[in-house]
Order: C-alpha cells, then sequence, then structure tokens
C-alpha cells in the first residue's frame, strides 16, 4: 500500500491583479489544517509563499519528485 500524503492544490491561469491573488490565495487560507498546499499557476513569476501556501509554476510542480 503506497503511504499517500494529503495535499491542496488550486489551479489559476494567471495572478495578474491584486483581486486575483486575494482570492486564489484565500481559498486555501480558509482551509483550516496544515497539510502542504499548492496555488499553481502558469505565471512566468511564481515561488513566492504566502502564509505557508506555495505559489508554483504548472512545469516546476509537475517535475516536483517530492512533495514539501
Amino acid at each position: 500500500m503506497v503511504n499517500a500524503e494529503k495535499i491542496y492544490k488550486h489551479l489559476a491561469i494567471k495572478l495578474i491583479f491584486t483581486e486575483t491573488v486575494d482570492r486564489e490565495f484565500g481559498n486555501l487560507l480558509e482551509i483550516p489544517d496544515n497539510h502542504p498546499k499548492f496555488l499553481i499557476t502558469l505565471d512566468p513569476f511564481s515561488g513566492a509563499s504566502v502564509e505557508g501556501i506555495k505559489d508554483l509554476q504548472l512545469s516546476d510542480f509537475l517535475l516536483m519528485e517530492e512533495i514539501s
């Protein structure tokens, strides 16, 4: 049996406007547990972290060997 860890993934095309950033990160911030949370986008600039939520470009997320 595979030992699967629970993670949350939220997808957004682009984070251009402040309202979009607030909405997309806000959805994950409302989850009251400590499992890893990722916001995955097509933005060329990513890699930031907001209150523990990692912002990753889609290609980087797909190439991850380990989720942390």
